[in-house]
């Protein structure tokens, strides 16, 4: 970890978790130069996290930036801080409107997440997210188009979400949970109940449907757990559960999620996640997950960091490597070789780029020099990578890593 990544985690940690006046005596005794501020605002920003970090070091900028730099990171702060309380106003919207019609329908993460923080509007929003019943998706779909939605066509390639643009709004109706493996069995029956068991959470002037604590716990785990094993990962992940699970006290959380994430193969990542944020961001110690070793955290950390949300931090290497490590239709890290894996993925999308080989399996190879094709073209264009012996052996160490994590090892019961 380096110097603007230990700054960085240490005032989000200072942030979330400490009083004011603590706040205040950790700005006072760092002394920091323009250059260290710039990177240190910078890399905020690809982690998804600035508006948090630049409010606690406001009166720093003032001090310590030029005003060039001063006017270029208090208009981004404006524009995010603006942009969240918009996200207010387009959640409650689309949660009233869906409502309205009978939809059955659950906010996942964006203003959920944001409510436990302790100041919500500074956390950067993205998207509204929200999620139905799959036999609901032509009647959504229908609701959305007739309230002056447009339906984004690019998104059709999507197999769980849509995406709906509005003004400068983004909305992304999931009939799936992020993150939920097809084939897991367990984690499925876990959140059957999502809907019946939803929340009124209270925003702005009225309320949106959340998950209840349990599902929106589980939730989080499913979707960082996706970003860390696919697209990349951002501290702004980690943050939504930290802060999500300080709250719960630990006799609390064991009740209502031990033998849930033992059985769902959950268990040992939500340690892992949990004692990073002891160890690093100055959450309280949780019983539960003491024991977890060291290393172990600071890896797992560190994949953060290499990453940034959606990739920021990444050249292209580790897009290539998930392509490598993850199954493409299980959503999985499953533990095979990485030979096995990557024909395993090319099937896949040899059978969803052209659907009649799902009937014809002897014309998989025709399927297989399509696909060939399509990476060529892939690797060629801007940010992606092509395979080498550097990003084979990467890719080894991360399969390697996540094994550590037992994802969706459903004998958790003694680890």
């Amino acid at each position: 970890m380096d110097s603007i990544s230990k700054l960085l985690i240490h005032f989000l940690g200072v942030s979330l978790f400490q009083d004011e006046q603590t706040i205040k005596q950790s700005v006072q005794k760092q002394s920091m130069s323009e250059d260290v501020l710039v990177a240190l605002f910078d890399e905020a920003r690809k982690q998804t996290v600035f508006p948090i970090v630049y409010y606690t070091l406001r009166e720093e900028a003032k001090r310590v930036l030029n005003e060039e730099n001063r006017e270029k990171y208090n208009r981004l702060f404006l524009s995010q801080y603006s942009a969240s309380v918009r996200s207010m106003k387009e959640h409650l919207d689309l949660s009233m409107l869906l409502s309205s019609h009978g939809v059955k329908h659950v906010i996942i993460k964006g203003q959920t997440s944001a409510s436990y923080y302790p100041n919500p509007k500074l956390r950067p929003s993205g998207d509204v997210d929200f999620l139905i019943e799959k036999n609901d998706r032509t009647y959504s779909n229908d609701i959305l188009q007739e309230a002056g939605y447009v339906f984004v066509k690019e998104s059709k390639k999507h197999d769980f979400h849509w995406t709906y643009e509005k003004s400068n709004s983004s909305i992304e109706l999931h009939w799936d949970i992020p993150g939920l493996p097809e084939d897991s069995i367990v984690l499925r029956q876990l959140v059957s109940s999502v809907f019946e068991e939803s929340n009124n959470l209270v925003l702005l002037d009225g309320c949106i449907k959340a998950p209840s604590l349990f599902h929106h716990g589980l939730i989080l785990l499913l979707h960082m757990l996706s970003h860390l094993t696919s697209t990349g990962v951002g501290l702004r992940h980690l943050c939504d559960w930290l802060v999500f699970v300080e709250k719960i006290q630990d006799d609390e959380f064991l009740y209502i999620y031990e033998d849930a994430l033992k059985q769902s193969g959950l268990w040992v990542f939500a340690q892992v996640v949990t004692q990073i944020g002891v160890k690093f961001f100055y959450c309280r110690t949780h019983s539960w997950c003491s024991n977890i070793d060291e290393e172990l955290c600071d890896r797992i950390l560190d994949e953060f960091l290499l990453s940034g949300n959606f990739g920021l931090n990444d050249d292209g290497s580790r897009k290539l490597q998930t392509k490598m490590i993850r199954n493409t239709r299980t959503r999985q890290i499953n533990g095979k070789s990485i030979l096995s894996t990557m024909i395993s993925n090319v099937n896949s999308r040899a059978k969803k780029k052209y659907p009649r080989m799902k009937s014809y399996p002897f014309l998989l190879p025709i399927g297989w020099a399509g696909v060939g094709i399509e990476y060529m073209k892939w690797s060629r264009s801007k940010g992606n990578k092509s395979l080498n012996r550097k990003i084979y052996l990467e890719a080894r160490n991360r399969q390697h890593l996540y094994e550590q994590l037992k994802l969706f090892d459903t004998n958790q019961n003694d680890k």
